[in-house]
């Protein structure tokens, strides 16, 4: 063979020797700098992250939910032991009695003769469940048996559909007496309700207090219907009254972020040292050990980005208390601006925010839905007190001002304008309006969708 021809042949073989040795030089040096790049990343932000810890220590903040417990209550004293004393009686109920709860409470409008005789009879055999429920009423605190020492994500709350079950009993015994004409009784099985879902006030998590707002709205709708229909005492308006003060409602949400903030915080801590346990709690089984293996270098790999973005999680939930602290109205223009945040943060994907994704954008609505709740506690108690002010002065005010200070010690804000409630007469009756967290008075538009419409309007015909 000829020089020229072996030297054709050779030049490709020389030519990918040279292309494989420049690529083992690149990665010889690429490998040593991203892993360089990856411990100095990692160093900078687990640094950066255990001093945001450190600073809520510092602040006196809660870091777990074991930090939140509250002390414990004697069983005789505490209203919890009750409340499921009274939910095992309703168990106990015959199946024919719990077949015509699930209809009578599902059922819209007035009750017919025939669901008011099925009602009788049900909360006749419910007695021992009622008298319990009133025993529970009488104590002054309530402390449910929660797992505070359980990480957040692992919470267990059976006690939220126990007392959603009572409050639609009460509901169904109000609306009986206030069909049989027993106004009286009807404003206190209302009353019994707002005790039932204030005993949620000690949980830290979000479901309760978004499972007592909705309870709570379906009470005082219901407490609306009674004194649209029947006069309830003096001594009742007034127990309700108090049963409707909002002074601690802001503590109140603030404690719950600081309880959202703690669960967080443990799903973060998982995440960095045990994912697979994590992984085990997603998938409800325990993974194979590839798949373990591939799950925990991912996070040795990623995890300054996993830091980077628990570190803006900490961010958001400061900003989310402190905006907690003051009513809607007041901090309008910082819910907008965070909720814009949360927003893009969504459209970002789990590759440039793993930690976000799964815990803000719960959070985004929490506000409005929570002041919903404070809006209709304001008419509520802004009703009652127009109903005792007609007691005394066989009318209603030309204004809510007159209320102050007989029949209302100070006058509601309402949370979405920063002003008082909208009030107006309307023939024998009155009208209390909160303009909603769209913050505009829409409630009276002709032919309006019901969706677009939220006004919290309390409205009374006598």
């Amino acid at each position: 063979m000829r020089e020229s021809d072996k030297s054709q042949t050779l030049a490709p073989a020389t030519g990918w020797r040279k292309w494989l040795r420049r690529f083992a030089w690149s990665m010889a040096i690429l490998v040593p700098a991203l892993v360089l790049l990856r411990v100095i990343a990692g160093y900078v932000m687990e640094a950066r992250f255990e001093s945001m810890i450190a600073e809520l220590t510092r602040r006196g903040e809660p870091l777990s939910l074991a930090d939140m417990a509250p002390p414990d209550l004697p069983p005789a004293r505490n209203a919890a032991t009750y409340y499921e004393l009274a939910f095992q009686h309703f168990e106990s109920l015959g199946e024919q009695d719990l077949t015509a709860f699930k209809k009578l409470t599902a059922r819209t409008g007035a009750l017919s003769d025939e669901d008011i005789r099925k009602a009788m009879a049900l909360l006749d055999d419910a007695q021992p469940a009622m008298s319990m429920l009133l025993k529970a009423t009488e104590c002054e605190e309530c402390r449910y048996p929660i797992d505070y020492q359980s990480p957040g994500h692992l919470l267990r709350l059976p006690h939220l559909q126990k007392l959603r079950v009572l409050v639609y009993l009460l509901k169904l015994s109000s609306e009986t007496n206030l069909e049989r004409g027993y106004g009286g009784a009807a404003a206190e099985n209302c009353a019994n309700a707002l005790q039932v879902e204030q005993s949620l006030e000690q949980d830290p998590t979000p479901v309760s207090l978004l499972v007592e707002s909705g309870l709570m709205g379906l009470t005082l709708a219901q407490l609306e219907r009674v004194m649209d229909r029947a006069e309830p005492s003096e001594s009742q308006l007034r127990q309700i009254e108090r049963l409707l003060r909002t002074e601690a409602d802001r503590r109140r949400f603030t404690r719950v972020l600081s309880g959202e903030r703690c669960t967080g915080l443990s799903l973060i801590e998982l995440t960095l040292h045990d994912p697979n346990k994590l992984l085990e709690f997603v998938l409800g089984r325990r993974p194979g050990p590839v798949l373990r293996g591939l799950v925990r270098a991912g996070v040795f790999l990623y995890k300054p980005v996993i830091l980077m973005d628990a570190c803006r999680y900490l961010e958001i939930m400061d900003r989310f208390i402190w905006l907690s602290k003051s009513p809607y109205a007041a901090s309008w223009d910082g819910w907008r601006s965070l909720n814009e945040e949360i927003e893009g943060i969504a459209g970002g994907g789990y590759i440039r925010h793993p930690m976000l994704q799964m815990l803000a954008p719960s959070l985004r609505k929490v506000a409005a839905v929570y002041d919903s709740s404070i809006a209709w506690k304001g008419c509520s108690r802004i009703a009652v007190a127009l109903r005792l002010y007609r007691m005394e002065n066989r009318r209603y005010p030309d204004k809510l001002e007159a209320l102050v200070p007989r029949f209302i010690g100070e006058l509601p804000i309402d949370p979405f304008s920063g002003r008082s409630f909208i009030y107006q007469t309307e023939g024998k009756g009155f009208i209390v309006t909160s303009i909603g967290p769209n913050r505009k008075t829409d409630e009276s538009k002709a032919g309006a969708a019901e969706s677009e419409r939220d006004d919290i309007v309390w409205r009374c015909s006598r």
